[in-house]
């Protein structure tokens, strides 16, 4: 898999919550690696399925992606956000559709597996043989997010 090389920098932008990165000091995450034309196939998929009307060969979009930075404070809250839909779980009573790609990276399948199990039901799961990107009509995965989808729209509806 290819990845994209970061660098940690101080921070320089909203300081009213920073979030605090070895030693105390605030910190943002700066992506790097953007190369120029043409751009690493997988990075330019990437950004184009995110920003599909952007030119990736203008060298002044090529640029702000260089320098593009997310304050690292975002990992934190969403961290915060999958902490707490576990807490919740245990209250969730309607039925529950979870479809997993078991080849996601961003969301580990057994991370899936163990909210799952906090899920008091009805709950259908299904995994399927794709990455994160499995509601993208592209994706590879997709027929089957579609027939799972259908399916259990068909059992909620009709019963």
């Amino acid at each position: 898999m290819n990845r994209i090389p970061v660098h940690i920098k101080p921070f320089q932008g909203d300081e009213h919550q920073p979030f605090y990165w070895n030693g105390g000091q605030p910190a943002a995450l700066l992506v790097h690696g953007f190369p120029g034309t043409p751009a690493d196939p997988q990075v330019r998929h990437g950004i184009s399925n995110f920003l599909p009307d952007v030119d990736l060969d203008d060298p002044d979009v090529q640029a702000e992606i260089r320098d593009f930075s997310i304050p690292t404070r975002i990992f934190e809250q969403l961290a915060r956000v999958g902490n707490e839909a576990y807490r919740v779980a245990p209250h969730i009573n309607t039925p529950t559709l979870i479809v997993q790609g078991t080849q996601d990276n961003t969301v580990p399948a057994h991370r899936t597996r163990r909210l799952l199990q906090q899920l008091p039901g009805p709950v259908h799961y299904k995994e399927t043989n794709t990455g994160h990107d499995l509601t993208r009509a592209d994706d590879p995965g997709w027929p089957d997010v579609r027939r799972a989808v259908v399916s259990f729209s068909q059992t909620v509806l009709i019963g």
